[in-house]
């Protein structure tokens, strides 16, 4: 389905991962480049509401985040890009891409701890998995909500 666009979404997630572990930082451009890609898949299947509402629970479930950790958890790029994702997998895949999310981050980051390549109060860049929680939504998305439901 509109395999141009996936493969621009794979690639753009695999240099915000790049970026994001390097520097810290996921550029705006990319983030706004995703929602562009995001809103073409609409177009395309015509989905709009389900996207637009991924686009708005992804940048509430992220914000909520950003809000409570006092800005010291995650990056307004994460915010951002959690929007832009949610265009791209739509209504409910996103909870899929976030959920993943956390639960790779966390347990990445219990073995960072545990081999002590990371301290207790070190920083990771979140984006690079929020791209793996949404290539697995955009992937199999749909086959683990129906394992869910």
């Amino acid at each position: 389905y509109f395999a141009p666009v996936w493969i621009l979404i794979f690639l753009t997630l695999l240099l915000i991962t790049l970026i994001d572990l390097r520097l810290s930082i996921i550029p705006d451009q990319l983030n706004i480049f995703l929602g562009i890609l995001g809103l073409a898949l609409a177009y395309v299947h015509g989905d709009w509401a389900g996207r637009i509402i991924g686009a708005l629970v992804g940048f509430c479930l992220i914000g909520l985040v950003v809000r409570l950790s006092g800005d010291r958890g995650m990056g307004m790029g994460d915010w951002k890009m959690s929007a832009a994702l949610g265009l791209i997998v739509g209504w409910p895949n996103i909870v899929i891409a976030i959920a993943s999310s956390f639960v790779i981050g966390g347990l990445i980051a219990i073995v960072l701890l545990l081999i002590g390549a990371k301290k207790i109060h070190a920083t990771i860049p979140f984006g690079p998995f929020l791209a793996i929680g949404a290539a697995l939504a955009a992937i199999a998305g749909d086959q683990l909500i129906k394992l869910y439901l």
